[in-house]
């Protein structure tokens, strides 16, 4: 009699974001878990193309989408600035909804994540990305973005494999 042997499973596909930090200035990361494969500040009207150009099929899209759009009532604040700041929130909203039909129009999957309010200065950048050149605000935001997308799908790839 002879035993089946166990087959192995194949190896999954190497899990690359590309973290998108939507707004005038849109920051695009790409992050395979380890290290910085692209980053760039485009404005938002090139931001497309350039989505398009650093697409490939099996990259997880991860873009920041706020849902909340109220004022934020802050004292010894002018009115005037605050309606600024809800605008600038909605236009953001808006780019953001722009991009993921885009991006979800081209076939990538996309994970939409609420802004967690975390700012990274560039040392602090550096050390946890291991990116030794300079880049942008909206760079690093893009790239925490691509590092918590990345996080959430590898953990999934985790407890899919596990079953």
């Amino acid at each position: 009699m002879t035993v089946p042997r166990k087959r192995k499973q194949a190896e999954p596909e190497p899990l690359i974001v590309l973290g998108i930090d939507p707004g005038a200035h849109t920051g695009i990361c790409e992050w395979d878990g380890e290290k910085i494969l692209f980053e760039k500040t485009v404005k938002h009207e090139q931001s497309a193309a350039l989505i398009r150009e650093r697409y490939q099929p099996g990259m997880v899209v991860g873009i920041e989408q706020s849902k909340r759009s109220f004022i934020y009532a802050r004292s010894k604040t002018n009115y005037r600035v605050m309606l600024k700041v809800a605008r600038n929130i909605g236009e953001n909203q808006a780019m953001a909804r722009e991009l993921i039909a885009f991006c979800e129009g081209m076939g990538a999957r996309v994970v939409r994540l609420q802004p967690c309010g975390t700012k990274l200065k560039p040392l602090v950048f550096a050390e946890a990305s291991g990116f030794e050149g300079r880049c942008s605000e909206h760079v690093r935001d893009a790239w925490v973005i691509a590092n918590r997308t990345w996080g959430i799908v590898n953990q999934e790839r985790k407890i899919a494999a596990s079953e």
